[in-house]
């Protein structure tokens, strides 16, 4: 007598080749570390790093490859230098100085992701409904 085989995409499929992990294996998380220069990071801070850089990365593009977050001691301010790469050879960088490490954080990561946004719609990264492109000249009257 011959087995009998499963249909494809069938739950018995799935369950004996093991598709089913496959999908989650596959999606992969941003690299991000944290530094700090004369600066001591805490994990409530660090956890807040990866969160919001996540949410700005994946908010205009599909997925980051990793990012670089330095806080370091500037005079009597903490600055906060951001790098992330994306996919297509993408980069970006912002910097911010405040009197608290996460306030600092928080603007660099504004300014990150006005500008995940402006190179998100000029090169067609992905599609945001309910936005419309702008045009490239002046509108004409």
């Amino acid at each position: 007598m011959v087995p009998r085989l499963f249909a494809p995409g069938s739950q018995s499929h799935i369950a004996e080749t093991g598709l089913r992990g496959f999908a989650q294996r596959t999606k992969t998380t941003m690299q991000v570390s944290v530094t700090g220069r004369h600066v001591e990071i805490d994990g409530a801070l660090e956890g807040h790093v990866h969160e919001r850089l996540q949410a700005a990365v994946t908010k205009y593009f599909n997925d980051g490859i990793d990012a670089h977050v330095v806080f370091a001691r500037e005079g009597h301010l903490i600055g906060a230098d951001i790098a992330i790469r994306v996919g297509g050879g993408i980069s970006h960088q912002s910097h911010a100085k405040a009197e608290q490490a996460a306030a600092s954080f928080d603007l660099a990561a504004e300014k990150l992701e006005k500008r995940c946004g402006a190179t998100s719609a000029g090169c067609g990264t992905t599609i945001r409904a309910g936005r419309p492109r702008r045009a490239a000249g002046p509108v004409p009257s």
